[in-house]
């Protein structure tokens, strides 16, 4: 499908206006509010609402359940690590069980990412739960308010573009499979806050977001997001930093870079390419570059640190993924009764 460069023009100015209110609003992370927008921004107009709404309802739900946890766990590292596989399980689990995969995806999502800071600076907790919503909202609204003002003023015509969502499953069928890579997603996120808190690696909270995106029951599908993954992330971080140097601390060059950066994502992102996944995670990196604080950007290091703990979530990954499914073959080959690993 060939991306009208329109569309990709309103989810620029959709991303750059989730921002600026954020900004207008203080909120304490403005890029959460950019990436909504980018996320839901869709030439399918069901999609675009379906996913809108979803997400906003999945963020509270999910808010409420992590702050809860989180305080009750304080302090008790064996409750928080049985927390954090069960959520991860859980994540993977629904995304491919449930109709509402999407929303029960979101909601756990808010509350592993709330659990994650509840360990690297638990004062923070409660303003987290609180400004998370609003960041989500004011992402979703801007992304719909341009789309119906900018939609008609550019006379945009809406096209129904290639579903790229991993493919449900009706219940009972390769449930062994969706178990398997739930399994991953646990370990995984058990593993990461462990390796964090022995080596004090960067960032803990973005490598828990990209374990929980790149699951999927198909493990070659898996691979190929873990590539595009760490590609996108290195050529939209490196862009971002470049455009947030050259525009440090003018909002006029920041606007521009930034709109004309993501409407550039978005041709890929938006598209039907077996490559599309490397333009969502280019564009989501660009964001996180060039979004810092309440404002144009003054320094580079969060955005080093992001992008260090997205290439360690992919890596971490892929070698829990591996050894899963080296284990699963073993056993297998083990046990004549056993599911032959495909």
């Amino acid at each position: 499908m060939t991306v009208d460069f329109r569309q990709s023009l309103i989810t620029g100015v959709s991303c750059w206006l989730a921002t600026v209110a954020a900004f207008a609003l203080h909120l304490d992370n403005p890029w959460w509010a950019a990436i909504s927008a980018w996320v839901i921004s869709s030439p399918d107009k069901s999609a675009f609402w379906q996913k809108g709404i979803m997400r906003i309802l999945g963020t509270i739900a999910g808010c409420v359940m992590g702050y809860e946890l989180a305080a009750q766990l304080e302090g008790r590292p064996v409750g928080q690590a049985i927390s954090f596989f069960l959520l991860g399980f859980g994540a993977a689990y629904m995304r491919f069980r449930s109709k509402f995969g999407y929303a029960w995806f979101i909601g756990i999502l808010a509350a592993v990412l709330l659990m994650s800071l509840s360990l690297s600076a638990p004062q923070s907790l409660y303003y987290f739960a609180h400004y998370r919503a609003y960041e989500i909202i004011c992402g979703v609204g801007s992304a719909t308010l341009c789309d119906g003002i900018l939609g008609v003023i550019l006379r945009l015509e809406r096209a129904i573009p290639l579903n790229r969502e991993p493919k449900k499953t009706a219940p009972g069928g390769d449930q062994k499979e969706i178990l398997s890579v739930a399994l991953v997603g646990g370990l995984t996120a058990v593993i990461i806050p462990v390796l964090w808190s022995l080596f004090n690696l960067p960032s803990l909270p973005q490598s828990l977001v990209t374990v929980l995106v790149l699951v999927n029951p198909n493990m070659e599908a898996t691979r190929l997001m873990g590539l595009q993954r760490i590609l996108g992330c290195l050529i939209g971080g490196a862009l971002g930093l470049v455009a947030s140097l050259v525009a440090l601390e003018s909002i006029l060059l920041w606007s521009a870079f930034f709109i004309l950066g993501i409407a550039g994502f978005s041709r890929l992102h938006l598209s039907d390419s077996r490559w599309a996944y490397a333009g969502t995670q280019g564009g989501l990196a660009f964001i996180m570059a060039i979004v810092t604080g309440n404002g144009p950007p003054d320094t580079i290091v969060p955005v080093v640190n992001r992008i260090a703990g997205i290439m360690l979530g992919v890596l971490v990954f892929m070698c829990v993924a591996a050894s899963v499914r080296l284990w699963q073959t073993g056993f297998a080959e083990g046990n004549p009764r056993a599911p032959v690993a495909k």
